[in-house]
């Protein structure tokens, strides 16, 4: 019925970890000139979403934490029970971040990853690996 200092912490890493992995995401496509195909990959799109989602959990556990602990009260419904059009967001994107995820990732890997060559680089095969395997097992 808390949120627990470790478990704010491990969705603020997570988070963290999501957001880098995003931003070097980007360099690597900016570097090499093919950002602008970048926007037509569901992958991507599904990475997206998977992060905006993650965000705003993380954000509403946050903000439970803090009120938890000491932050402003207030005797109206709180933003996380059951009917709460917060809560009701954060299921929505879960629930569709989670299910695009999958679908696309295991598209992915089942039809195009075993056909293509190998990414040449460190940072492509991460990128890859990021991208397509990561947000499936968050």
């Amino acid at each position: 019925d808390k949120v627990s200092a470790f478990y704010l912490m491990y969705k603020l890493a997570i988070s963290i970890y999501f957001v880098i992995g995003y931003s070097l995401n980007a360099k690597s496509y900016i570097s090499n000139g093919t950002w602008a195909y970048a926007w037509i990959y569901l992958t991507h799109w599904s990475f997206i979403l998977m992060i905006v989602s993650y965000l705003y959990n993380t954000l509403l556990v946050c903000v439970r934490f803090w009120r938890q602990n000491g932050g402003k009260r207030y005797s109206g419904q709180h933003f996380f029970e059951k009917d709460n059009p917060s809560t009701m967001i954060s299921w929505a994107l879960s629930g569709t971040a989670n299910t695009v995820a999958v679908s696309v990732t295991v598209a992915y890997w089942t039809a195009l990853y075993p056909g293509s060559t190998p990414p040449p680089t460190a940072m492509s095969k991460f990128n890859n690996f990021d991208v397509h395997l990561i947000q499936v097992i968050h």
